[in-house]
């Protein structure tokens, strides 16, 4: 889909975010279908449990097999070196794949939430293969453009310690300032992508142009959010469960003031029950 600022929905002449109201939304949806949305929540927290524990005790059966480690002289060692790598491999790109596959179901209940529509735990489990692939690109994309920055950076570290280590410290707060930034800027990046579709670099330049004149709105709203992540960690991990999906019913509440309440790539279709996949 071709990115064209006219199929957008009109920016206000002086963009706001109403934090309180997002959040008054927000809640009002978790309330709307708060067991399914924490059901899925615990299911997404479990798997990536176990695809990031499969990695590690695999690794550690393996460790322990041959505490050494690997030599060249040993092919079974290097064998089992290279299995371990294997291993972690695969526990990383399912952990990734569970990470999209969960972002893409707490949105799309969040956004049925707000709207007040019926939600099945099966419709959140659904497997989505165009919406990855609307995600995949604009994450790859700030990825890239963090790590290059950060690369520039560092280098520019490097030189300045040589001269003065006071002055090293300077790309480090640099790149701390620029992090932040990008953090807040980009913080509805997953659902612009899922939503609008405009492919990866129009999705960067519309959650900057939006959000640069109200970043401080925004960052307050992430303020909100991590208070509610912080408050699920200190319920002993079990408060995450309510935190996650409440988060994200706040945050899609608040993209709809900014972005607008419309779907413009039928991500958040509802299909009837005989036509689930």
């Amino acid at each position: 889909m071709s990115f064209s600022s006219s199929d957008l929905p009109p920016l206000p002449d002086h963009p706001r975010l109403d934090l309180k109201l997002a959040i008054q939304d927000g809640w009002r949806a978790f309330q709307w279908a708060p067991w399914t949305l924490i059901g899925f929540a615990w299911l997404v927290m479990v798997l990536h449990l176990l695809t990031n524990g499969l990695s590690n005790l695999l690794g550690l059966l393996l460790g322990n097999l041959k505490p050494l480690g690997p030599t060249l002289d040993d092919p079974s060692s290097v064998v089992l070196a290279l299995v371990g790598v294997v291993v972690a491999l695969v526990g990383a790109a399912l952990s990734y794949a569970v990470s999209l596959w969960g972002t893409i179901g707490l949105i799309r209940g969040a956004w049925w939430a707000v709207e007040g529509t019926p939600i099945r735990f099966a419709d959140l489990c659904r497997w989505d293969g165009q919406a990855i692939r609307r995600l995949i690109p604009p994450g790859l994309l700030l990825g890239g453009l963090s790590l290059a920055v950060g690369l520039l950076l560092l280098l520019a570290m490097q030189g300045l310690m040589r001269l003065n280590t006071a002055l090293g410290l300077l790309p480090l707060l640099a790149g701390l300032g620029m992090a932040i930034y990008f953090m807040v800027n980009q913080r509805f990046l997953a659902p612009l992508a899922l939503l609008q579709g405009p492919g990866a670099k129009a999705t960067l330049q519309l959650g900057r142009e939006r959000v640069d004149p109200i970043w401080g709105q925004v960052f307050a709203l992430i303020a909100v959010e991590g208070g509610l992540i912080l408050l699920g960690l200190l319920a002993c991990l079990v408060g995450l469960f309510v935190a996650v999906p409440l988060a994200t019913c706040i945050a899609i509440a608040a993209y709809r003031q900014l972005f607008g309440a419309v779907d413009r790539t039928g991500f958040t279709a509802y299909l009837p029950a005989n036509l689930q996949p």
